[in-house]
Parts: C-alpha cells; sequence; structure tokens
C-alpha cells in the first residue's frame, strides 16, 4: 500500500508542469513630475509615455 501511495504522489508531481513565467512588465510611464500651486488651487503634472 505505501508504494503505491508513494508511486501515485511521484507520478502526480513529475506529471505536473512548471507555471510559465510571465514577462517583466515595464512601467510605461517614467519622470513623473507633480506641481501644486497653492494660490491658484491647482495641481500638474507630467509625464514620459512609452508605447
Amino acid at each position: 500500500m505505501r508504494i503505491s501511495v508513494f508511486a501515485l504522489v511521484v507520478l502526480l508531481l513529475w506529471g505536473c508542469s512548471k507555471l510559465p513565467e510571465a514577462p517583466e512588465s515595464v512601467d510605461p510611464l517614467q519622470n513623473l513630475q507633480f506641481e501644486f500651486l497653492q494660490y491658484a488651487n491647482k495641481l500638474y503634472f507630467a509625464a514620459e509615455v512609452q508605447p
């Protein structure tokens, strides 16, 4: 009985394939800049966007 359970576990683990690796995500927003003008109560921001 031990051998069959062991064999079943080995076959189960051997049959499972590795998960595919996800490609590294590249952040499309770079060089973020924020500016808040208190007297005008306005927020300005700038960013470089990569396609």
